[in-house]
Order: structure tokens, then sequence, then C-alpha cells
């Protein structure tokens, strides 16, 4: 009975030791993971250690966000379920001061999509852009305003913001917007919770996939650029999600993905329960 309770204890203990030991290596490996099992379009975690940003699901030259200005890294933070994220993008509000790809690879014209990011401000009651789009009114764009996070949209020729929710503090916060174009309404979870929904007045285009900024309102050296930090900022298709909802909601629930050395801590509980079914 003893040599079987030892089995069981050290393969308990190995368990949570290799996953332990492994935590700080693979905790960001686990965040990127989840993120891209719910299949974005593009994704870019920033954990580059300097220079351009690589698209971490197909790699595509086109899709690189190139660095330029006083555009930058630091180490991030943690999300929800204490898993690392690496390092994030830094901006000072210089004018030249982004990251930007000229023309995406994606074909564009979702109905239905979802743009994720993590931010952190430092002028958070300023007017800034925190992604810059393509498209005619800059469709689509997210910037802070008048106290506001908004998603700046154009339909019909018509400019309008919607999706208002609380400006990017400066604690760490984690942002989906879920549009649907078709039906002229944008869902928006802040931090893994539903925030609201909102119905625009007007239709809306589809999402062009075309230019991105990441920091700033235009790839050129501009005005309103963005002050803080933006990390894990990812772009959904979900034209074919059928529940549009439930796509919204899991992607949502990346701020709560748990640490991986809470399997470790399952398996420990796991095994520990088994020796006590078997009643060793």
């Amino acid at each position: 009975m003893k040599r079987a309770h030892l089995h069981l204890f050290g393969l308990a203990l190995g368990l949570a030791l290799a996953v332990g030991t492994s935590n700080r290596a693979s905790s960001a490996t686990a965040y990127t993971n989840a993120v891209l099992a719910d299949n974005p379009a593009v994704y870019w975690n920033f954990d580059e250690a300097g220079g351009d940003a690589i698209d971490q699901v197909n790699g595509l030259a086109a899709d690189t966000l190139v660095g330029g200005g006083s555009a930058a890294r630091v180490a991030s933070t943690t999300n929800g379920g204490g898993v690392s994220l690496g390092s994030a993008a830094s901006f000072s509000g210089a004018n030249s001061g982004n990251f930007s790809a000229a023309d995406l690879t994606h074909p564009g014209g979702a109905a239905q999509w979802a743009t994720e990011f993590w931010a952190q401000s430092s002028n958070a009651g300023g007017f800034n852009y925190l992604l810059g789009g393509a498209g005619s009114g800059n469709n689509p764009a997210f910037l802070q305003i008048g106290g506001l996070m908004q998603y700046y949209a154009n339909g019909g020729g018509v400019q309008q913001t919607a999706g208002n929710a609380p400006p990017a503090s400066s604690n760490w916060q984690h942002f989906v917007f879920v549009v649907d174009s078709a039906a002229s309404t944008t869902t928006v979870y802040l931090n893994g919770d539903l925030w609201g929904s909102q119905v625009h007045g007007d239709a809306q285009d589809p999402h062009p996939f075309a230019r991105l900024t990441v920091g700033g309102f235009s790839p050129t050296a501009c005005c309103e650029n963005f002050s803080g930090l933006i990390d894990e900022v990812a772009i959904y298709d979900l034209s074919n999600s059928g529940d549009l909802s439930a796509a919204g909601l899991s992607i949502a629930n990346h701020y709560n993905v748990p640490e991986p050395g809470s399997i470790a801590l399952l398996g420990l509980g796991g095994l520990l329960m088994l020796r006590r079914r078997r009643g060793v």
C-alpha cells in the first residue's frame, strides 16, 4: 500500500514540477494558443524581442506590422487567469510612433467580425486612436474620445461612433468588439464580461481587412497617436460562425485563460482522488 501511495504521489509531484518549471516559458504560448484556437484572420502578440510584429496566423510578409518612430516593446502583464502576455507594444504618443501594415492579405468583405486587444492608456481622457483601419472615413477604427472607448464606423457615407465603453485606463483592460454590419449592431465585452450592445442608425460597410495601424490613425506621421501600451491584437472574420454571440463570448473568455500551473494542480488533485478511490 505504501509503495502504491508513494508511486502515485511521485507521479503527481512530477507532473506539478514539470508544469511549474515550464510556466514562465509556456504562459505566453498558452495565451497565444487560446487565441489561435478561435481562428483569427490575423493576430499579433508583439512577443518578438524587437522590430516588426509578425502575424501569428500565417506569418505572411504583407501581414507584418512594421514598427515606426518611437514604437517599442516593454514587458506586458498577465490576464485574468494569471497567464503571462509576454511583451507589449509601447507608444509615446509621438506623431510617428506606430506599427502598421499597408494591405492585409485577407480578402475582406466580412459582414460579421470582431476585433480584440489589450490596452493600457497614459492619457485616457484625451482624443487618440488605438487602432486605425482603412476604407472611407477610416473604417474601422478604435479610439478614445470624450472619456469613452469607441468603435468608429462608416456606413452609407455616414460616419458614426458605436459600442461606447470605458476608455483604456492606467490599468490593463481587455476589449472585444463584435460587429454585425448587416444587422448594424456592435457588442462590447470588457475584461471577459458583456459590457453592452448598440444598434446603429445606418447600415455599415463590411470589414475591409486592408490597411491597419496600431497606436495611431495613420502609418505616416500624424496627430492623435496613442500614448500607452497595446497587446494581443486579433481580428476575426465571423461570417461563418453561425452563432455570433457564442463566438464573441469565446473570444472574450481569453481574458480568463488559466495559468498553466493550475493544470498541474488539477493533475495532482486527480491523482490524489484516484488514490482515495483505490484505498491506497
